[in-house]
Formats: C-alpha cells, structure tokens, sequence
C-alpha cells in the first residue's frame, strides 16, 4: 500500500464515526454506533502505518469522549425533568397556572442542545478527515485522551 492509500484509512478512520447521522434523523438513537467504523479500521491497519494509527486513536478518542458528554448530557436532563415535574405538579396544586422549570420546556432546550452538539460533532469530524487526507495529523477539541 502506497501513502495515499493509508491517507484514505486516516480519513475512514474519522469519516465512519457519522454513521450515527441517519438513524439520528429518524429520532433512533443506537449506542455506541459512532465507535464502531474508527474502532474496526484502525485495528485493521494499526500496525502498518503511523498516520491511521494516530488518528484512529485520535478518532476514538474523541467518539468515547462525545458518548460520555451525551450521557452526561441526558443525565443533566433527566434531573430537569424530574424537578419540572415536579415544579409542575407543585405550582398545578396551588394555582390554576402553568409553570415551566425553563422557558419553553425542557423538551426545546434538549432538542437544542443535541441539534447543537450534533452539528459540532459533524463539523469537527469533517475537518478530521480532510486533515487526514492530506497526511496532516488532527487533534480533536474537548477530546479526552482515553488511547495514547
């Protein structure tokens, strides 16, 4: 293999975590989904060069660190939930008015979050893979550094 053709792997190294995308547009969340394609090619070509090696770790990386963000992120907006719940319930009790935790509901501020979050990710992503193509190392922002 030439190193254009490890270049490429690079690139699907980081290209392969959006798998997610098309499930997550039908509101289907599927756990872990955006670790399997850099987890499957950078163990397969690990070994053979340095570039897929760095950034498949870099890859990883940076997928395990946007799923523990995530469930902390629903973690966070469970708890919101269950004390709006709460605050409803309460308020409904003492008076015929409606009152909401956060303007607009939780629901608005957690769709906001994740369409937020998702875009950051595809972003981030993409400019991982163009790097990659090129032969250029990336680092990843907010990535947690599980794999050196």
């Amino acid at each position: 293999m030439n190193e254009q053709d490890y270049q490429k792997w690079a690139m699907f190294c980081h290209l392969s975590s959006l798998v997610w995308i098309p499930p997550a547009l039908f509101r289907v969340t599927i756990p872990f989904i955006n670790m399997v394609g850099p987890l499957v090619m950078w163990w397969m070509k690990k070994d053979e060069n340095t570039l897929v090696d760095v950034e498949g770790k870099e890859s990883l990386n940076f997928q395990l660190s946007m799923s523990l963000y995530s469930i902390i992120g629903a973690i966070i907006f469970g708890i919101l939930a269950l004390v709006n719940g709460l605050v409803i319930a309460r308020v409904n009790l003492d008076s015929a008015q409606k009152s909401e935790l956060l303007p607009g509901g939780i629901q608005l501020w957690q769709d906001t979050a994740l369409i937020v979050f998702g875009i950051f990710q595809l972003i981030v992503v993409v400019v991982a893979g163009v790097k990659a193509n090129k032969g250029e190392f990336y680092r990843y922002p907010l990535a947690i550094r599980f794999l050196k």
